[in-house]
């Protein structure tokens, strides 16, 4: 400042010995000292700005913090509360796995026998009692001579079985177990069955390309069969020396579903006047948490179970094409319902049992039961049982009992086949009074002449 002061003083002297007047040199330095302080200002409004920047941006780290640290403990906590749902699940699945252990059936039990008098045979005889569920007709609330019995402790279970043969209120009767844990088995068979179908590549075998069709290509039968779904591959089998088809070849498709519509549609399919067979391939392993026992054939299936109407195929080959392919009312993919996965196939043509509206359950009632001739309504009561259960998987037209069967059969027609399915992947398999149910599929022709 002094040094400015100086020089403005210098040049005044010169600037007043040219002008001949003096210069206001207060005037000057009062001048100075105000351009000086708005720098200062202006420096400090750059000091002020710099510093609510940095609050700004720590505020922005500190908010950014704060909500990813809620965003873990949400985390954390809804972590913990499916363990402990997971937890309670598993605790309340072993308590009834418990309960369902200690557990028997009892039957041949006199019809005018109560939840009484049942406590105390059982109190005395085995030990103490936890609950007991007698078994009655819904529309007139008559015992049906069967009762569950629970009891507090295994041992009474066993003493309980060792019951069987003596007389309740005059009439022996039969003490069985639960099956609790073949049931349960059976249970989770058919829900994985159902939640989740293996999609392992399926083989069809393709017969009857003779005569006209012995000089189809592998693109013509693409074209055929393409529609129904992703095709992997196709096994054209050919003479060596002449090339032409020897009559069959293989095709194999993605989904058991879409080779099973391919089966469904094309099996009996007229193609320039000769009759094409198709038919899947026999597994030779199945996979997928099934019951044992159960045939590739019984299984899955898309919706309406008999051949589909395909018109509209103008000529052959070379000399027509494949145009004009219609395929009215075509089954949706993906309707299968428990069909397994394959692992590995055979060349083995197998005649598939496609599903029905109808399914016929074996073991449903012992034929040589002593309830058979002293409760005239006992039929009537198989009957109405097997209407109820069957009755939660879908619409039921009608079930018959077949009283002279000696496997003890009962005859159940659906409403629609997505019924039938789901009723067979639950029942069969399954226990009761002592007995796995057999559940099957069958046909309408085999109906019409059985079942009155």
């Amino acid at each position: 400042r002094i040094t400015r002061l100086s020089a403005i003083k210098a040049i005044g002297s010169v600037a007043m010995g040219d002008a001949g007047e003096e210069i206001d040199f207060d005037a000057v330095e009062q001048l100075l000292e105000g351009n000086d302080g708005g720098q200062e200002r202006k420096s400090r409004d750059r000091d002020r700005g710099r510093d609510r920047d940095r609050k700004k941006r720590s505020r922005s780290r500190t908010t950014e913090e704060e909500k990813r640290r809620r965003q873990l403990e949400k985390e954390r906590q809804e972590e913990e509360r499916k363990q402990q749902q997971y937890e309670e699940e598993q605790k309340k699945a072993m308590d009834q796995a418990s309960r369902e252990d200690n557990t028997v059936v009892v039957t041949c039990l006199n019809h005018k026998a109560t939840e009484r008098e049942i406590y105390e045979f059982f109190s005395q005889q085995a030990g103490k009692v936890r609950d007991i569920q007698v078994i009655r007709d819904q529309a007139s609330q008559k015992s049906k001579g069967i009762s569950y019995v629970e009891f507090y402790l295994q041992e009474a279970v066993m003493k309980a079985l060792a019951c069987t043969g003596k007389p309740l209120m005059g009439v022996p009767i039969r003490v069985q177990a639960s099956q609790a844990e073949k049931n349960r088995q059976a249970t989770q068979a058919a829900k994985l069955a159902q939640a989740a179908p293996m999609d392992i590549p399926v083989k069809v075998h393709v017969s009857g390309l003779v005569g006209p069709l012995e000089g189809i290509s592998e693109t013509e039968i693409s074209k055929l069969f393409s529609p129904f779904g992703d095709i992997e591959f196709i096994d054209l089998q050919r003479n060596s020396a002449t090339q032409k088809c020897t009559g069959s070849c293989y095709i194999q498709y993605k989904k058991p579903a879409d080779a099973r519509e391919a089966m469904q549609a094309m099996n009996g399919f007229s193609l320039a006047g000769q009759e094409i067979k198709v038919e899947l391939v026999q597994a030779t392993q199945i996979m997928g948490g099934l019951a044992p026992g159960l045939a590739l054939g019984g299984m899955g299936g898309g919706l309406g179970g008999g051949l589909l109407a395909l018109g509209g195929l103008g000529g052959f080959g070379a000399q027509a094409g494949f145009g004009g392919l219609v395929r009215p009312g075509m089954p949706n993919a993906g309707l299968a319902a428990g069909l397994p996965g394959v692992a590995s196939i055979s060349a083995t043509p197998l005649a598939p049992m496609a599903p029905t509206c109808n399914i016929r359950l074996v073991n449903m009632f012992d034929p040589k039961s002593p309830d058979i001739a002293s409760d005239p309504d006992f039929f009537l009561d198989v009957k109405d049982d097997v209407a109820e259960e069957c009755a939660k998987h879908g619409p039921v037209d009608k079930v018959w009992v077949d009283a002279k069967s000696t496997t003890g059969q009962v005859w159940v027609k659906f409403k629609t086949v997505v019924s039938a399915q789901a009723a067979r992947s639950v029942l069969s398999g399954r226990w009761f009074a002592g007995q796995q149910i057999q559940a099957e599929f069958v046909t309408d022709t085999d109906w019409s002449s059985t079942v009155p």
